[in-house]
């Protein structure tokens, strides 16, 4: 797959799940009673991480730091949130803590799919990978 194509399926599920949570708020904060302080943050971070990405993909920017930034911030995002997940189980919000620890381990997957993609790539994200 290329890496563009993942970075691609990477903004575009950030600035989805950005707007899912947005528009599900009240089901988060209540249903799954998770503290409407770290739904904020995802939506948050979801927006800045996914426009970032879209400016990186409408400039058709070539530079790869600019993509191992991403990869990055995807890594340590993962972390955190994977983290505040299992801190929720603290609180006995199982429901909570399974939505944080899944999407932390979906954009570890991602992002280690995008670092391998970036290292194999000989120079720009749009080479195809083999």
């Amino acid at each position: 797959m290329k890496t563009r194509t993942l970075f691609t399926i990477d903004f575009v599920g950030a600035l989805t799940a950005g707007s899912i949570y947005l528009l599900i708020y009240q089901s988060l904060t209540q249903l799954l009673s998770l503290p409407s302080t770290i739904v904020d943050l995802q939506i948050i971070a979801n927006f800045a991480y996914g426009s970032y990405g879209a400016v990186l993909f409408v400039a058709r920017i070539q530079r790869t730091s600019f993509y191992r930034f991403l990869v990055y911030v995807n890594f340590s995002y993962a972390l955190l949130i994977g983290v505040s997940g299992l801190v929720q189980l603290n609180y006995d919000r199982p429901m909570g803590a399974a939505l944080l620890v899944g999407e932390g381990l979906f954009i570890a997957i991602l992002a280690r799919l995008e670092h391998r993609s970036l290292t194999s790539s000989a120079s720009s994200p749009d080479k195809a990978e083999r």
